[in-house]
């Protein structure tokens, strides 16, 4: 987390607000699309189970996210939420539990009952 509020911070000081995007965010339980408020663009669509961290930064009106775009590529995605950023980190992170199914769990089953054997009846 310390690296992505290193770039949170950095990305703050050094751009205005009148120059940033304005976005819609949505998360759906295997989808996160980042959509440009006024045209719709798709900006960005990550798989959920594609990211590989998120974090709400120092300010908690910052949130980011790394997803990995390529096999051995990652892209990190910064967004500035308004009046924080809790209520986009928990739906990112139950979409995270949804996407990840739970492992099976053995059942342990009883030990079947012998069959009776039948008797033997006596030679005769």
């Amino acid at each position: 987390m310390d690296v992505i509020n290193a770039a949170l911070e950095a990305a703050l000081a050094t751009g205005s607000k009148e120059h940033w995007t304005p976005i819609v965010v949505n998360v759906a339980p295997a989808t996160l699309t980042i959509t440009h408020e006024q045209t719709e663009a798709v900006l960005c669509e990550c798989r959920v189970r594609f990211l590989s961290f998120m974090g709400v930064g120092r300010d908690v009106r910052s949130f980011a996210f790394i997803m990995a775009s390529a096999p051995g590529t990652f892209r990190c995605h910064m967004v500035w939420c308004e009046p924080n950023a809790a209520g986009l980190s928990e739906a990112l992170q139950a979409a995270c539990m949804v996407s990840v199914p739970p492992l099976p769990v053995p059942v342990p089953t009883a030990p079947s009952p012998a069959l009776p054997l039948t008797p033997l009846s006596p030679a005769a």
